[in-house]
């Protein structure tokens, strides 16, 4: 029987659940919150969501590397068909998985950037057990949403994962009344004046994620609901950390196999498959602690060794210009969607030319303007508005050049015979840089331009051009393909 609470001295850092909910979301994690809340506002958004998807996750160098190595795991792609883009992986996968990964990715490299606290390390686990054992369950139960309860299982514990990763004096004082037999609520309330469960639900909030999330801390679960199969996998992940054959973890099998359809003995062999690839998950994740934890059955043991390469180095990297290149060609010859396209050649661009930034500026309308309507690439705040031409009234230059004569340039330090660059380089600044035109000569589409303050090759510019007539030769089959139709 618990001893009464002692009243806790709080410590300076503790400001109540608002206090709390600014501090992760303006301190400790922004980066995720930012993520979070752009993934969020695009799920709600209209067709182009795919592509705002992609140039979220390309943001960030050690995501995409991950995002696309989760990609190509059994886990999320069981097919084994090989990606190389980002935006392959969205149209192969589903604007959902790969919603999944990227929030996924976020958040453990948010909890894990400063090292992975114990406590820390042990909540994950049993988070990421739960969301692969959710995803299993709840598809199994004849739900399509596995995504969703995926990322809701990862996800139900963040106000939780999130204070004991920041909680310095704080949590040392949670503990405290913990190992004193008080509950963890009690511990919370005493402490910080709210339950951890209050702040995952403000969180979610804040962050618009899941609503199952919500429900699940609220406690608004229905028996045979999404919801519920999310509830069995974690209490399933906590229970099994005591054993797989205890009796509450058979009776816990039993109500499983009740929910899904399935028997006992068909359940408990995925269940147990789910542990091990729960932990292959985990160390794709970059969290290597947690994998050690997650109980995987003795039947599975040795399963879960695999370790993610290296994060991908910003250096031009000819063998992915060559695979991207394939899947442009692969998707021109299937039907091209120019988004897609486009999506695909700044990828190419970004990562295989290693570019600091890459621009796509559209025509307007009327031809007297172009606009930079994409940017990829870090320090790229206000390009795109100060991305913007005049092309008619206006002295000949090297925009009006590639506009009009259809021309690529290499603009590198030094060069004498260039168009005039003054427009450029109050846009731009005075760097190495390229730019190309796309679409039919009689009738371009827009200009690519590309930049990397390190400077440009020959070969960086034959690749740039070659992505460039990609995109024209998608164009092209696409106006063929519209003619076609009207005959």
């Amino acid at each position: 029987m618990n001893a009464p609470l002692a009243k806790a001295n709080l410590a300076s850092d503790t400001t109540g659940l608002n206090g709390w909910m600014v501090r992760l979301r303006d301190q400790e994690m922004p980066v995720f919150g930012a993520i979070a809340s752009a993934i969020g506002a695009i799920a709600d958004s209209d067709r182009t969501a795919a592509s705002a998807l992609g140039r979220v996750v390309l943001q960030d160098v050690g995501m995409t590397t991950r995002v696309l190595k989760l990609a190509n795991s059994s886990f999320f792609n069981p097919r084994g068909a090989r990606v190389s883009t980002v935006s392959r992986a969205i149209i192969l996968l589903g604007f959902d998985t790969v919603r999944s990964v990227a929030l996924s990715v976020a958040l453990i490299e948010s909890l894990t950037s400063n090292g992975c606290k114990q406590r820390v390390a042990e909540l994950m686990a049993r988070s990421l057990h739960a969301a692969v054992q959710a995803k299993h369950i709840v598809r199994t139960h004849g739900e399509t949403a596995g995504e969703e309860a995926f990322i809701a299982a990862l996800l139900a514990n963040l106000g939780e994962m999130a204070f004991w990763c920041f909680s310095g004096e704080t949590g040392e004082q949670v503990q405290l009344l913990e190992q004193q037999g008080h509950t963890a609520d009690d511990a919370e309330m005493t402490v910080l004046g709210f339950k951890l469960k209050q702040l995952t639900m403000s969180l979610a909030r804040e962050w618009k994620l899941s609503p199952i999330i919500s429900n699940l801390a609220q406690g608004n679960v229905e028996k045979g609901s999404r919801e519920h199969g999310v509830q069995l996998a974690q209490r399933l992940a906590k229970e099994v950390e005591r054993g797989w054959e205890t009796p509450a973890a058979r009776a816990l099998l039993k109500e499983m196999a009740s929910y899904t359809g399935a028997t006992s003995t068909q359940l408990q062999d995925q269940l147990h498959e789910n542990a091990a690839e729960a932990a292959r998950v985990a160390r794709f994740y970059g969290a290597p602690e947690a994998a050690k934890l997650i109980p995987v059955p003795s039947t599975q043991s040795g399963n879960a060794d695999e370790e993610l390469d290296a994060v991908e180095q910003r250096v031009p990297d000819v063998n992915l210009q060559l695979e991207v290149s394939r899947e442009m060609t692969m998707h021109i010859a299937q039907g091209p969607q120019l988004n897609t396209l486009l999506d695909m050649a700044m990828e190419g661009i970004y990562r295989g030319l290693a570019a600091d930034r890459v621009v796509f500026a559209l025509v307007t309308p009327n031809r007297q303007q172009v606009i930079g309507k994409v940017v990829l690439g870090e320090h790229t705040a206000g390009l795109q508005q100060r991305f913007q031409f005049l092309l008619s009234g206006v002295s000949r230059d090297v925009i009006v050049e590639v506009m009009e004569r259809h021309q690529s340039f290499w603009v590198a330090p030094g060069q004498t015979d260039l168009p005039p660059l003054g427009r450029l380089v109050n846009a731009v600044g005075d760097v190495p840089c390229m730019l190309a035109p796309v679409g039919g000569a009689s009738s371009p589409l827009g200009l690519l331009y590309a930049d990397r303050a390190s400077g440009l090759s020959s070969g960086d510019f034959d690749g740039f051009t070659y992505f460039a007539r990609l995109v024209s030769l998608g164009v092209e089959t696409l106006a063929a393909r519209a003619q076609a139709h009207k005959r």
